[in-house]
């Protein structure tokens, strides 16, 4: 069974489901669809409301950051990083 709705959207996200059914090369019915069927499924906001929840990122305390030191400083690699390691597998095989 299929119902037919007509709905009116604001123009941002209507210009945001252009957008994507361009670049994925779909029908904007099919966009759609899918992002109801992701609504459907996804958790609601703590108001009800079935917004785009806030990355996870966005969510993590700041007491867990302070455990955490170097997150979101730059890696440094050797430049041996990658290099063959035959003693470690020697030593792992005995």
């Amino acid at each position: 069974m299929t119902e037919q709705v007509t709905l009116t959207l604001p123009d941002s996200l209507a210009q945001r489901v252009h957008e994507v059914a361009t670049l994925t090369q779909r029908p904007l019915e099919e966009v759609l669809l899918e992002w109801l069927r992701r609504g459907s499924v996804e958790p609601v906001n703590s108001n009800g409301s079935l917004e785009a929840i806030a990355p996870l990122s966005h969510q993590i305390p700041a007491s867990t950051e302070s455990r955490y030191p170097l997150r979101g400083l730059p890696l440094q690699m050797s430049e041996d990083f990658d290099a063959p390691m035959p003693e470690l597998w020697e030593s792992l095989g005995e």
